[in-house]
């Protein structure tokens, strides 16, 4: 037989709370997801991981820290990743390449923050455009 299932009653909070000594060591969100994941994952569901561990930034919670779902770049990384948005002229393929992280990271934290993206494919259905304009500019003469 498994282990026992723990029953919050839809207010997970009340028993972390009433239960200091068990969870006094967790000083992070990430903390507790790798020691007691089903308390972490219950506080995501009820939206009451906010009130363990608040966030101090309000532009990391936007950029990637929605209750902890992804947890892949650090705090410092993200900040990282929303710091090249103009340098790299809003370019992710760019950034990805200077940061050593995948577009998708990239374009997730900048879309999460707010920032406006680029539109997919802009620049090479420009030179298409132009590419085809000269072809037929040839055909012409």
């Amino acid at each position: 037989m498994g282990r026992s299932q723990r029953r919050y009653h839809g207010n997970p909070l009340a028993y972390y709370l009433s239960h200091p000594k068990k969870f006094q060591s967790y000083e992070s969100r990430y903390e507790l997801a790798v020691g007691d994941s089903g308390m972490y994952r219950a506080l995501l569901r009820s939206g009451q991981i906010g009130e363990v561990f608040p966030e101090t930034n309000e532009l990391l919670i936007r950029a990637g820290r929605k209750g902890g779902k992804r947890d892949d770049l650090s705090e410092d990384e993200i900040l990282e990743v929303l710091g090249v948005y103009k340098t790299s002229g809003r370019n992710a393929n760019e950034a990805a390449r200077n940061l050593h992280h995948s577009p998708a990271t990239i374009l997730r934290n900048w879309r999460n923050a707010g920032f406006e993206l680029r539109e997919r494919g802009g620049q090479r259905d420009l030179i298409k455009t132009l590419l085809i304009l000269a072809i037929l500019w040839i055909l012409k003469i």
